[in-house]
């Protein structure tokens, strides 16, 4: 709704700025507001709100001032973000090149026969993940949760944040378990999504039950499971292709048994693991500390604002010495 303003008293932008950032004229919206659900502002009511306004030569200079400053911290918050585009897909790339070329920048290399593959070292094996693994799926009915602890601990895409799943919010009973015929995942497994969002991987360290957006790798002995949880990482790109699609790409049990993997020693893949492992923490903690750094910045961003339009700084002798850009 377009608010008429008297033009001698009132800056557009600087109306703006204030119905966006002022928590006062927030608070008097709120309570003129006569719906219960949906908040409902009419023109008569929006004449009623109590604006405390600096003389309009003063406006013009907050305003200016702001939007400069805003702009500058904007650009900052842009640059950041593209910075932490580039960190995931440096991860993305590490992860991809240890679990298909291992960690040796000598070693003689064949064509793996998988074209998103390429080429693997001469003496790693190519094979499918049924032959390595069991694939795990759940059951269609979903049981009845609690937030009590009882039971089993249950895991959605919600509680896939993390390289390792050590518990959860909600949890299945031993009865509701019964009653709708929930398996139970043992620890250890290499738990990943099979709708929509792929190449989102977690190991549980104790047992789950999961719903049905998930499926399961169990190791067997001659493979890590942190190696195969790598593997999922990296293969995106396969699940997208395997997919079959309605309202949401789903991929099969087929499409989990048939992932191609690389098999070296168990030698061989604790070094890949601990390697990524080791790797994809520092990028990690350099993510994290760009993301906090993003949340100061916003922060900073809206106490300017704040601190400007309600005369706590005065911003006429910084305005004066600046011209926009």
């Amino acid at each position: 709704m377009r608010i008429q303003l008297n033009s001698r008293i009132a800056l557009n932008r600087f109306i703006e700025i204030l119905i966006q950032f002022s928590g006062l004229i927030l608070e008097q919206l709120k309570l003129m507001s006569n719906a219960t659900t949906i908040d409902v502002i009419y023109s008569e009511t929006l004449k009623e709100v109590w604006l405390t306004l600096p003389p309009l030569c003063d406006q013009v200079i907050i305003s200016n001032f702001l939007d400069r400053e805003t702009r500058r911290i904007d650009a900052l918050v842009e640059e950041k973000n593209r910075f932490i585009g580039l960190l995931k897909e440096k991860r993305q790339a590490l992860i991809s090149h240890a679990v298909t070329k291992g960690l040796d920048p000598t070693v003689k290399m064949k064509d793996s026969g998988v074209e998103w593959l390429g080429e693997v070292p001469e003496h790693w094996e190519v094979l499918t993940a049924k032959r390595v693994s069991s694939i795990f799926i759940p059951q269609r009915n979903k049981p009845d949760l609690n937030q009590d602890g009882e039971g089993v601990y249950w895991v959605t895409m919600d509680d896939m944040k993390g390289d390792e799943i050590l518990q959860t919010n909600l949890c299945v009973s031993a009865d509701s378990a019964k009653i709708a015929g929930s398996k139970c995942l043992g620890k250890g497994a290499v738990i990943a999504s099979c709708v929509g969002n792929f190449g989102i991987a977690s190991i549980n360290l104790v047992n789950v039950i999961i719903n049905q957006q998930l499926q399961a790798f169990i190791p067997k002995e001659t493979i890590i499971a942190k190696f195969i949880f790598y593997s999922v990482v990296s293969s995106k790109a396969y699940f997208e292709q395997v997919g079959t699609s309605t309202t949401l790409t789903y991929v099969n049990q087929q499409g989990f048994e048939n992932l191609p993997l690389t098999l070296t020693s168990i030698e061989e893949q604790s070094d890949v693991v601990n390697f990524l492992d080791r790797e994809t923490t520092k990028i990690d903690a350099l993510i994290t500390e760009t993301q906090n750094s993003i949340a100061l910045l916003k922060e900073h961003r809206n106490a300017l604002i704040s601190a400007a339009v309600t005369g706590k700084i005065d911003v006429r002798a910084v305005a004066t010495n600046h011209s926009l850009p």
